[in-house]
């Protein structure tokens, strides 16, 4: 019991830690408290039960100065156990980060059961919970608590909704099942629409199911909508199936249409068609118009030794429209393989396609591999196609294209590259050697997870066009990882929407990781327009720092009329990109900010002998000007070391490592580049004689 007594830390440090179960502190004026790096300006609770009664918190603060934590809590308290506060005072009291997005709970911080009553809280100061950041489950603040300017931010759960649909693919006389499982915690109503019929079900046992029957042949686009309830975030989600006439037809049927049409010629199809046992897929060698009026063509064998894809392209101009193409699987487009030019495939849905998981390298395509220009892609549907491998290169989780593509109205979901090992994977939904222009389209959760991993909905080595797109929830992660949305040479974007792409880079075997681009990455890219919400990079390893939350471009970076919201990396929470090369107007940063780099580093790739002479050299202008009398860093084989340039803007590391390969990172203030060294072996020997 302090009886109204004042402990004053003189912004010296923190004033209690305590450890122990069952603390009462009352009547306490805490004051002037402040800690750097930690959490707790004035207190720091990890035992259990305590109480604060009576007391007054003011000017206390937690400051963090290194820019890559991930959040700083408590500037008055920070509780990991049961809190109890009553009657007490919160004046002034903040949380202070490099990065001010992560301060959390300018007054109290909890991760456990808190409660507050008849307290009032005015003037503290953090980004997420000016007055109280805590848990919606365990928290409970009374009615007789005030907060004059700061508020509490209750944190609440994920539901964790799964929306799930028995069979994709059905025929008329069959039935469905719907199942929307949660959180074991989730109560409350959850609404599931299929296409106009709504029905609101209660939650039980934290699920809902319905089953269906007599359903008429179509499409059903199923849509589950929880509303949020008591602790738990709102949640929605959709999924489709399908249902088809009784009547199917074999390959080999299709095909003996196919072959009787004439070049020119138009295929109506009338029924769905099933591959058999002994059928191979079905060739098209002119240029015809297969009109599928909604049927499927589905390609599974139920035989592990077998596969099959459904078409095999051999001529140009041929049109494809809306057919569903359901479980193909082959080497280089799992669906459809298209070799020639002024394809046009439109209206068609592309799902649970695949390439062959034992090709370990050279996929390429999971639904569609086009070897030629001029392919149109318009109003598809891609969902579930893939491809995975032990090692080797992996391109396009739907579509694998070496021409130019235009890519309009369509839908992409849930496709993706997967590296068992060490593969590189590239482009979770499209990869496009050529020009690739994507109009009006959305990319959903698309995904690329490799030991090298570019692009989670789309990669290219050329230019990549965007316009009134759509991009939410695509990631990459990797060893190297670039680009959660869109990596390509060069990117323009307008008039588009990049929500909650991440890029995340982890050490495997190796000791160097590379993480850039949460949205797009790119050695150019030009942006209009165009708006980037909660994008992020992320590395596991602060000596190899994530660049780029948003945006990461290591040449031209222009951007004009574009809005930046809560994104987030450990260097350039929405944008990382040069001085020299870069041009930002017009645009709008809410709570992240951008670092455009002055200085400009050149590392060029080492071969040397073991015991040879050469050094790693390290070039460095800023604004495009020689930087001299610089100290740069240079991380190699785990270790740091700082070099200075000299008048001419290089820096020298001698190299006396071992025999092998070295990831090289360097860094100066803002800028960084990566490079690798190959120490070879020598071999000494005497004379040599050579016969004639």
């Amino acid at each position: 019991d302090g009886q109204g007594h004042k402990i004053d830390a003189y912004y010296n440090g923190r004033i209690f830690n305590i450890k122990s179960n069952n603390v009462v502190l009352k009547n306490i004026n805490f004051v002037n408290a402040n800690v750097g790096d930690c959490d707790g300006g004035a207190i720091l609770i990890s035992g259990e039960n305590t109480t604060v009664s009576g007391c007054h918190f003011m000017d206390n603060q937690v400051i963090y100065r290194d820019y890559a934590v991930d959040e700083g809590r408590g500037g008055a308290i920070c509780a990991y156990g049961n809190l109890t506060v009553i009657d007490s005072l919160f004046e002034n009291n903040e949380v202070l980060c490099i990065k001010y997005a992560n301060s959390r709970g300018g007054a109290i911080y909890s991760n456990s059961t808190l409660t507050v009553r008849s307290s009032t809280f005015i003037d503290n100061s953090a980004y997420k919970g000016s007055a109280i950041l805590a848990s919606a489950f365990l928290t409970n603040i009374s009615d007789d608590c005030s907060f004059i300017n700061n508020d509490v931010a209750l944190i609440k759960y994920d539901p964790e909704m799964e929306l799930i649909i028995n069979q994709t693919i059905l025929y008329i006389n069959e039935s469905v099942k719907i199942t929307v499982n949660f959180n074991s915690g989730v109560s409350g109503n959850v609404t599931v629409e299929i296409n106009d019929d709504k029905r609101t079900l209660e939650i039980s046992n934290a699920s809902v199911s319905l089953i269906l029957s007599n359903l008429a042949s179509d499409e059903y686009v199923v849509r589950a909508t929880y509303p949020g309830y008591g602790n738990f975030d709102h949640a929605s989600q959709i999924e489709i199936f399908q249902v088809l006439s009784g009547e199917s037809g074999s390959f080999s049927e299709l095909q003996e249409i196919i072959d009787n049409t004439p070049a020119g010629g138009c295929v109506n199809l009338t029924k769905d068609y099933i591959i058999d046992y002994g059928e191979d897929e079905i060739n098209i060698n002119k240029s015809i118009t297969v009109i599928g009026n909604g049927h499927v063509i589905d390609a599974l064998i139920e035989d592990d030794f077998r596969m099959s894809r459904v078409f095999n392209i051999q001529s140009d101009n041929v049109t494809l429209k809306n057919i569903t193409f359901t479980n193909g699987m082959d080497v280089g487009g799992g669906a459809i393989t298209i070799y020639g030019n002024n394809a046009v495939i439109s209206d068609c849905n592309f799902i649970d396609n695949k390439l062959p998981d034992w090709m370990n390298g050279g996929s390429k395509g999971g639904a569609i591999f086009i070897s030629g220009n001029n392919t149109l892609i318009n109003g598809c549907y891609f969902k579930d196609n893939s491809m995975s491998s032990l090692v080797g290169t992996m391109l396009g989780g739907a579509i694998y294209c070496d021409g130019n593509l235009d890519v309009i109205n369509s839908v992409f979901e849930h496709n993706g590259v997967f590296g068992i090992e060490y593969g590189s994977g590239s482009g979770g939904a499209i990869y496009c050697i050529n020009d690739l222009v994507v109009i009006n389209s959305t990319f959903i959760s698309n995904r690329v997870s490799s030991y090298g991993a570019v692009g989670g909905a789309i990669s290219s080595p050329g230019s990549v066009y965007i316009s009134d797109s759509i991009f939410i929830d695509n990631s990459v992660s990797g060893v190297s990882a670039e680009g959660g949305a869109i990596n390509a040479a060069i990117v323009y974007v307008n008039g588009s929407v990049f929500e909650h792409n991440d890029v995340s880079g982890y050490h495997r075997d190796s000791e160097y990781l590379y993480s850039v681009g949460g949205a797009i990455s790119s050695d150019e890219v030009n942006i209009c327009n165009s708006n980037f919400t909660s994008n992020s990079a992320s590395s596991e390893d602060k000596n190899y720092p994530s660049m780029g939350g948003a945006v990461h471009s290591s040449g031209i970076c222009n951007v004009e009329g574009s809005i930046f919201i809560n994104n987030s990396a450990d260097k350039g929470e929405s944008i990382w990109a040069y001085k020299a090369f870069s041009n930002v107007t017009n645009s709008t940063f809410t709570n992240n900010d951008f670092a455009i780099v002055k200085a400009y580093i050149k590392a060029p790739t080492l071969s040397k002998m073991y015991h040879g002479p050469e050094s790693f050299l390290v070039y460095l202008t800023e604004d495009g000007k020689v930087r001299a009398n610089a100290d740069v860093n240079i991380h190699i084989n785990g270790k740091n070391y700082i070099r200075t340039t000299n008048e001419e803007g290089i820096a020298s590391l001698a190299i006396n490592l071992d025999v092998g390969n070295y990831n090289v990172v360097v860094t100066y203030e803002d800028a960084s580049a990566d490079s690798t060294v190959e120490v070879m072996s020598t071999i000494y020997s005497g004379d040599l004689t050579k016969p004639f």
